[in-house]
């Protein structure tokens, strides 16, 4: 009788909830509706990261798409992920929007029946039923009679009013730069183009070079065999094709009336010129590290395993471990615009010259390689290169000026160590991290100028095969359609076709978009307790994980940045030589950061903000005795086979400033969304 009443009991309660079925298609495009009002399509209120999700009548917003990648749920035109705020499990909880990111459980949903789940056992609900414009969207524990929790998928449409010119249609393309076309500046050729979103295919012909594009995303974005990018906006009355010899990419534009075909050079690729760039390299790619499978070898073929520390605070000054704060209320790692706009570009340039020789000298290469370390992973900014004002830093031949990094990199190759260059720091990342990620005008603008830099970088650097690596952008949020990484990669094989690039922030086979010789990369910052039996756990959903998916992809792996504690440092260094990954800690050095660094600087602080000029280049110049961490140093010897330096010190304690420096969100490292965070914690070595 028991078993009888249980069972019955089970099955009901099984019926009130949602039964699987599968959702929408992997990157199409669709509008989501209330059930009980088709006319209303869910919306974001706002393109910035926080903005509730709501309601609004589909016929006016151009706003009303979105698409569902992986478990992400992903807003067409901002590029944003709809997100539960802070991650709290609660009925009540508005939905919005944030950056993506790869793992982010705030941004997981499952399609089930006509209802969209989050963390298993909540629904998107309509808040109190009230099927009217503005109604915010929530979460709220899912039962199948609930019909707050019912949605429908509708069609986005796509191209309106074009008529005649979604047809084939020839016209006159003018040679120019375009990477597109093999002609000549001076030459004309007859271009059949034809763009017919209906079938999804558009194709493009000069000649005897054909090249053709295969729209995903339901025609809203397309990656080809070219390598380029076919762009649909809303406000477009007709499809206009452009090929530019920078941004190689396909826009359409609403001022055009019919197809037509032009050349242009992006005002980025003439603003890269303003300043001449030298090559340090030999130009010849022949000894360059190259990807194999899942392994990566030298020109003889062997397999390359790298075993590294980060510069981290060199060249990118984050507040938090360079002793820094600013009380102008500049953004973190961005003293030097607070400094230029106090003193002027020249004194800036003095005082971070102090600051650069004297946190980093020849005997810590020396100590990094006694200490079995193989590989140093740089971090850079575009203010490396760049003033705060945009234009170049230049040196006395009137080149873009390397001074610093080439040092570095001859450093490094003057002892047999290899160099991973980062792209740490970007233009507008002050202003918004996310920016650079999104699919709008704004952030296509932030992408070109990061492109301009890589151009720059890997021209300079072009055969150094000292350098191992450009890893392309460092903790990006995701970005739609990987805009992102595909504008990076771009830009770098534009000047260097064989060097090995690292992605990170994506999950893609690199297959999908036609990339050679990557690696991919994940940082990890959840493994900080003293837990050993949690963190291994931790590391199955993690790093475990991601190593797993990305060899199966036959893709290298790479762990650019971590940090652990006591026992569970040494089980994680082990399960990392087992994979045969490449790996580099963070950090080398800093001041006062505790069990963050290998070597601590002491009773430094400057603020950049309030601190007089003279106070400031007096600290700088003479930042003192590093005192090394020798727990940290002896755990990560013992990884390498190397040896502690001589001249050790007592061991650092972890300081209540590092608690509350680098924070960390409900995934991997994502960098800066602090929403997501909790403060850094754990025991000290």
């Amino acid at each position: 009788m028991t078993s009888f009443f249980t069972t019955s009991l089970l099955l009901v309660l099984a019926s009130l909830l949602p039964s699987a079925l599968a959702g929408p298609s992997q990157n199409t495009t669709f509008s989501l509706s209330p059930g009980s009002d088709a006319n209303l399509c869910i919306v974001p209120s706002g393109d910035s990261e926080g903005s509730s999700v709501i309601v609004t009548d589909c016929d006016s917003s151009d706003d009303i798409a979105w698409t569902y990648q992986g478990t992400s749920l992903v807003h067409s035109a901002t590029g944003k992920c709809m997100d539960i705020t802070n991650g709290e499990q609660q009925s009540g909880n508005i939905a919005q929007i944030w950056g993506c990111y790869a793992g982010n459980t705030n941004q997981m949903f499952d399609f089930s029946g006509d209802h969209i789940k989050w963390s298993n056992k909540f629904c998107l609900d309509l808040t109190d039923g009230a099927d009217e414009e503005g109604t915010k969207v929530q979460i709220w524990s899912c039962w199948n009679w609930n019909s707050n929790q019912v949605w429908t998928i509708g069609q986005v449409e796509e191209v309106d009013g074009c008529g005649d010119c979604e047809s084939s249609d020839t016209s006159t393309f003018t040679a120019g730069t375009s990477s597109a076309f093999n002609v000549t500046a001076s030459s004309t050729d007859s271009v059949a183009a034809s763009d017919t979103l209906g079938s999804a295919t558009a194709s493009e012909t000069s000649g005897s070079a054909t090249a053709s594009e295969t729209p995903i995303g339901g025609g809203l974005w397309a990656n080809g065999s070219t390598s380029r990018k076919h762009r649909y906006s809303t406000s477009a009355t007709c499809d206009s094709w452009a090929t530019s010899s920078v941004t190689a990419s396909h826009s359409k534009s609403s001022s055009k009336s019919s197809d037509s075909w032009s050349s242009s050079t992006s005002s980025a690729g003439a603003a890269s010129s303003s300043a001449a760039v030298s090559t340090t390299g030999s130009g010849s790619t022949s000894g360059y590290l190259q990807t194999s499978g899942s392994k990566v070898v030298d020109s003889s073929g062997n397999d390359v395993v790298m075993k590294g520390v980060n510069i981290g605070g060199w060249l990118v000054l984050e507040d938090w471990m360079c002793g820094i704060s600013d009380s102008s209320g500049n953004a973190d790692r961005f003293a030097q615009t607070t400094l230029e706009t106090r003193f002027g570009a020249s004194k800036t340039a003095t005082l971070l010259s102090a600051w650069q020789d004297n946190y980093l000298v020849s005997e810590d290469f020396d100590n990094i390689k006694t200490m079995g370390f193989n590989l140093l992973r740089i971090p850079f900014s575009y203010l490396t290169l760049q003033n705060s004002d945009g234009t170049w830093k230049t040196d006395s031949s009137g080149n873009v000026d390397f001074t610093k990094l080439d040092w570095a990199i001859a450093q490094a190759k003057s002892r047999g160590l290899w160099v991973v260059l980062v792209f740490h720091i970007w233009e507008t990342q002050d202003q918004s991290y996310s920016l650079i990620s999104e699919n709008s005008d704004a952030g296509q603008a932030a992408r070109d100028k990061a492109k301009i830099i890589w151009e720059t970088v890997g021209k300079h650097y072009l055969g150094e095969s000292t350098i191992a690596a450009f890893d392309a952008i460092n903790e990006p949020t995701g970005s739609w359609g990987n805009l992102l990484q595909q504008d990076l990669y771009d830009a770098i094989r534009s000047v260097d076709s064989k060097r090995i690039i690292i992605m990170e922030s994506i999950s893609t086979n690199p297959t999908t978009y036609g990339w050679t010789n990557v690696m991919y990369s994940m940082h990890e910052y959840l493994m900080m307790g003293d837990d050993l039996s949690s963190n291994e756990a931790t590391y199955k959903t993690s790093t475990g994980s991601d190593i797993s998916t990305w060899t199966n992809m036959d893709i290298p792996v790479y762990i650019g940045e971590f940090m652990a504690h006591t026992t569970t440092l040494a089980w994680y260094l082990e399960q990392l030589d087992n994979s045969k990954v490449w790996w580099s800690m963070w950090t080398y050095s800093g001041v006062n950061v505790g069990g963050w660094a290998t070597y601590n600087y002491q009773g430094v602080s400057v603020d950049v903000g309030s601190d007089s000029y003279d106070s400031i280049l007096s600290q700088w110049n003479s930042l003192g005795t590093k005192v090394a961490n020798t727990d940290l140093i002896s755990a990560y010897t013992t990884a390498t086979g190397g040896s502690s330096p001589s001249r050790k010190r007592s061991t650092v304690k972890f300081t209540q400033r590092a608690r509350e420096g680098k924070r960390v969100w409900g995934g991997k490292h994502a960098g800066r969304s602090k929403r997501h965070g909790k403060l850094v914690g754990g025991t000290s070595f």
